[in-house]
């Protein structure tokens, strides 16, 4: 959790957020599943964190787009154009 060089021992200890002290707490008490151990860690884990932050910039990169009525209007267009060309090919499938 903590890193042994001097300099990084303090840079970590500044960023242990709520969600990594509760996984402490969690694994220092007895009787808990080692199911739920083991999923706190890989909740907690380096990778899985990235993704998560990753999935909520996408999400507001998204929802900052769809604040464009210029972009949304293309969009739509686009989304008609496709429902046109899908009936068409349906259409032609069953004929």
């Amino acid at each position: 959790m903590h890193s042994s060089a001097g300099n990084l021992a303090i840079r970590d200890q500044a960023f242990i957020g709520m969600s990594e002290q509760d996984l402490i707490h969690l694994l220092g008490r007895r009787g808990v599943a080692s199911w739920r151990q083991s999923l706190g860690r890989w909740v907690e884990s380096g990778p899985v964190q990235t993704f998560i932050i990753a999935v909520i910039l996408l999400n507001g990169l998204i929802l900052g787009l769809e604040t464009s009525d210029a972009l949304m209007a293309t969009l739509h267009r686009m989304e008609s154009d496709l429902a046109t060309l899908r009936s068409h090919i349906n259409k032609e499938k069953r004929d």
